[in-house]
């Protein structure tokens, strides 16, 4: 998502309200284009040129790897599309997700916003603190503006980590690592 009026880039990544920024910012940009909202910055870069990229604010969100997978399977349950009904999270996590994820639900964050481990975005905001960030955001692309809450999972869930026993943490820690280090996540 682009906006050349106000200069700045807003990198989506699945699971940490980029919808709601997306609808609190659509007017400001350019060419939205749905089939296309979740490019990692690289692909960004890449299709809006290297000029326009490196001059122009690059943001996005990003969010506990434990919670955002527990937030993934509930859209998937809701969604119906991927997960049978029944599937408990242990079994979408360890062999679903595993096998049959898409790319965009299993890349890392870390390799969302990165390009050959080199961070591309000037600001990340924090899912778990979105609030505060959303505000120091407007207040950097020199906009007033309320975050929407676009899509809520309807279902109730509990807080993350009772969702994990031991393997499914050490899974996350495996293969979210970069995460959880880069961003200072933990359990």
């Amino acid at each position: 998502m682009i906006s050349h009026t106000h200069r700045f880039i807003f990198v989506h990544t699945k699971k940490t309200a980029g919808l709601s920024i997306e609808t609190a910012l659509a007017d400001l940009c350019e060419g939205v284009d749905s089939r296309n909202r979740h490019l990692t910055a690289a692909e960004i870069r890449d299709a809006a040129g290297t000029g326009v990229f490196d001059r122009y604010f690059k943001f996005s969100v990003v969010r506990n790897p434990w919670d955002r997978l527990v937030s993934l399977y509930h859209q998937k349950v809701q969604n119906s599309r991927m997960v049978d009904a029944g599937v408990s999270f242990r079994a979408w996590l360890l062999e679903h997700h595993v096998q049959r994820g898409s790319f965009r639900d299993r890349i890392t964050q870390v390799d969302n916003l990165s390009d050959n481990g080199r961070l591309l975005i000037d600001f990340a905001a924090r899912f778990e603190r979105l609030h505060d960030d959303w505000r120091r955001l407007c207040e950097r692309i020199g906009v007033v503006r309320t975050l929407p809450h676009v899509r809520r999972t309807a279902t109730e869930h509990d807080h993350y980590r009772t969702y994990y026993d031991d393997e499914t943490r050490r899974y996350v820690e495996s293969h979210y690592g970069m995460d959880i280090e880069r961003f200072g996540y933990e359990f």
